[in-house]
Parts: structure tokens; sequence; C-alpha cells
């Protein structure tokens, strides 16, 4: 008996130690906002996951988790603060010089308040949703890839070749992107290729709309005009429209290889540049 009032009087004299309060505040407080946030974080990627007709903006829910996880952790904080007396007094003496500190704060993360406001404001005004298709410069000049996400600071696009392109928000804030896919997810696809002087110009177009119109990818055909005249024949230019931009470049390429293909076992001559070489006066073949 003695053994076990000897025991609980340590629990108790442990327990009420300076030291051993805050210690029991500031884990409570680190496993209290752990939980929450990720409780909250789970909550909204079930909205996500619920919203399964896209009614709902993916950006501006990214930046309500953000937001959310923020106040939840200063939440945390304000309460682990006025628990143990010590972290009280300094939060005191910390709201005697709030003006001070914001300032100083203000002048360090210049950067990183712009991307917030900036975040915000393309939450608000929303100039592209999750998946457009936008065309950014970049150190490595325009780059086009789909937007992946939207958080506080920062932009994420991935590119056709499996890329990642990260954009301070401020940056798309205030410069010009082109968005493939606002309005209408279809891109104009441009495919050329070139005729012989002598080929029959209609029947060449013809073959190549009708090669377009088999291919899955292509949505609509616009048409297929001469372009431009050369002294090496006639250059034309099949205008289709394309499913998307990942789409566009598939169509593309397909066609310029069925093109060669049908006009080869045609006999519609593709033009090709050539030059003739003269030796001693007698002319060589075209070279």
């Amino acid at each position: 008996m003695n053994s076990f009032t000897g025991l609980a009087e340590q629990i108790f004299a442990a327990i009420n130690h300076p030291v051993f309060l805050p210690i029991l505040w500031l884990a409570a407080g680190f496993v209290g906002g752990t939980l929450v946030s990720v409780l909250w974080g789970r909550f909204i990627h079930t909205v996500i996951a619920r919203d399964r007709d896209g009614r709902l903006d993916r950006i501006g829910l990214g930046f309500v988790l953000g937001v959310g996880r923020i106040v939840i952790w200063l939440f945390a904080l304000m309460i682990v603060a006025h628990a143990i007396p010590m972290l009280n007094k300094v939060a005191t003496a910390l709201l005697a010089s709030v003006s001070i500190v914001s300032i100083v704060i203000g002048l360090a993360a210049q950067s990183t308040l712009s991307n917030l406001v900036a975040g915000l404001g393309l939450v608000f005004y929303r100039p592209f949703r999750i998946g457009d298709k936008l065309q950014v410069t970049a150190p490595t000049g325009l780059e086009m890839g789909t937007v992946e996400s939207v958080n506080l600071g920062y932009t994420v696009l991935s590119t056709f070749d499996n890329r990642r392109i990260v954009v301070p928000n401020a940056v798309i804030a205030t410069s010009t992107t082109v968005n493939h896919t606002a309005v209408d997810p279809r891109i104009l696809a441009r495919v050329p290729f070139s005729i012989a002087p002598d080929a029959d110009i209609d029947r060449a177009r013809a073959v190549a709309i009708g090669l377009a119109n088999a291919h899955p990818g292509v949505v609509g055909i616009v048409g297929c005009p001469v372009v431009a005249l050369s002294a090496f024949g006639v250059d034309l230019s099949l205008r289709v429209w394309a499913a998307d931009a990942s789409t566009a470049a598939t169509v593309l390429c397909d066609l310029l290889e069925q093109i060669k293909a049908r006009f080869d076992s045609d006999g519609i001559a593709l033009s090709f540049p050539s030059q003739s070489a003269v030796s001693n006066g007698r002319p060589n073949s075209a070279v």
C-alpha cells in the first residue's frame, strides 16, 4: 500500500512539475492540430470525389484546403500559447510589438505574400481551371502544359513529355498566358504538304480530306486551301479540328504519314526542292 501511495505521489509530482505541463500542452497541440488537419484534408478530398459532374471549382477547393490548414495550426498555436504561462507572456509581448513584426515579416516574405494574393485572384477571376491547356513563357521558351494543381504559392503544369512546369502565381497573374481550352477544347491542326506543279490539285485535296475524315482524332474539317505557289510545286494546308491539344500532335503526325503513303499508291507526286548541276556545259540529272 505504501509503495502504491508513493508511486501515485511521484506521478502527481511529475505532472505538477513546471516542465511537464508545457511539454504536455505542446504534444497535445501538435497531435490535435495534425488530427484536425488530416480530417479537414479528407473532408475536402471527399467533396471533390463526390463532385463527379465537375460543378465545383477544383482551384477554389485547393485554396480552401490550404487556408483551412493554416487556420487550424494558428488556432492550435493560440491555444497552446494561452495554456502555457511562459508562452502567454511571450505572445503578449509580441502583440505589443505587432506593428514592427508585421513590417519585418512583410519585407522578408514579400514574394510569398504576392504569390498568395495572386493565387486568391486566380481563384476569384478563374482565368483557367484544373485540366486546361495553358501556353506560358518559361526559361526554355514557350511551353504548353495541362494545369495539374494550383496551391497557395505556385501553379503546376504537366507537359506532354511528363515534365512539370512550376510557375509562381504572381508570374501567372502578371504575364500573358494562352488558354487553349477555356471555351472549346478543340484545337485547329494544320497539316502542310506540297504536290508537284503538274499534279491534280482537286484529286490531292479530296484524298487528304478523305484521310482526315477517317481519322478518329478529327472532329471537323475546315478545308484544304492552296496557300502558296513555288518553283517546286503547289503548297496546300489541310486544316482540321482535333479533339483537344494533346490529340492535335497525333493527328498531324498520322495525317502526314498517311498522305505520303496514299499519294505514293495513287500516283500523286509530292514536290521536293531540286537543283540541276551543269558540268562542262552539259546538264546533269536533277539533284
